[in-house]
């Protein structure tokens, strides 16, 4: 029953991998946006496919730049609303829950700037709500941009590559 289950989904992945991609972009976009960031598993989604890649199924590439434009797009999307918001993002759920945790992401910001982003990226309460505060703060778009796609280029890798080698690698180069 479960490798009939199985077959079944490889098939459809095989068959439909548009989806596949429209899924990686749309989970690594989710991620960096206040509100939706709860409700969009990025990680697991992208370490199951990471695995359809290693067993063939799926194509690395593709799946690598969704994963990674996503990210920046989620970004992008993140630093707008923050920009739009300024220092009203303060009254906005989830950050109205924790009065300090406005000031502390403008602190990370102040002592580490482009790292503070960076970094925020593999931390994933961090990944929505340091960007979103970059915007409120006026964090300057072209150091933002950098640290946005170096830290999603990274990102995608670190979470596609191991499964995609690790498993092609162990079922013997497929």
């Amino acid at each position: 029953m479960l490798t009939e289950t199985w077959t079944t989904m490889m098939a459809q992945v095989s068959a439909n991998q548009e989806i596949a991609i429209a899924l990686a972009f749309g989970v690594s976009m989710g991620e960096s946006i206040i509100g939706v960031s709860f409700f969009t598993p990025s990680t697991v989604v992208l370490v199951a496919k990471s695995g359809l890649i290693g067993a063939g199924h799926l194509a690395f590439l593709p799946i690598f730049l969704a994963a990674s434009a996503g990210a920046v797009v989620g970004d992008l999307v993140a630093y707008a609303i923050g920009a739009r918001l300024g220092p009203h993002l303060r009254s906005v759920w989830p950050i109205s829950l924790n009065p300090g945790l406005f000031e502390r992401g403008q602190d990370l910001l102040r002592r580490y700037g482009f790292w503070s982003l960076f970094a925020s990226r593999f931390i994933g309460p961090l990944r929505w709500m340091i960007p979103t505060i970059a915007g409120a703060c006026a964090m300057p778009f072209h150091v933002y941009v950098a640290a946005s796609v170096s830290s999603a280029l990274l990102w995608a890798a670190v979470i596609l590559v191991p499964g995609s080698f690790g498993l092609a690698w162990t079922l013997g180069g497929q």
